[in-house]
């Protein structure tokens, strides 16, 4: 079974902005997909919108939840597919490698 996560590891704040204080302006996100022996992480960044000044959630107030909403809202479902495809795509070359590199012939393991 292949599990599937979406989290965030930073958020990037401007201390004041047009009154405002701790502005989240970028979220660092993390998509992991594994099949319990084998794990990939896909990270990046996100630039958000400005602030809305009359929805506007105060720093200790954020969930990961709104953090990750924002990024799939600015990101857009295509993004969000092409993230998630190749991070599959990288999990099963890792499932089934189209290259290995076995020990050299040669060497003699030690005993």
């Amino acid at each position: 079974m292949v599990t599937k996560k979406w989290s965030v590891f930073l958020l990037s704040v401007i201390p004041n902005d047009g009154g405002l204080s701790d502005v989240v302006s970028v979220v660092s996100w993390l998509y992991a997909v594994s099949d319990g022996t084998h794990t990939y992480n896909s990270t990046g960044n996100t630039q958000i919108g400005p602030p809305n000044k009359t929805n506007f959630t105060q720093y200790l107030d954020i969930t990961e939840v709104q953090a990750l909403q924002w990024v799939f809202e600015t990101l857009g479902q295509d993004q969000i597919a092409s993230i998630e495809a190749g991070a599959e795509k990288e999990l099963n070359g890792l499932i089934n490698p189209s290259v290995v590199y076995p020990a050299l012939p040669w060497v003699k393991k030690a005993p």
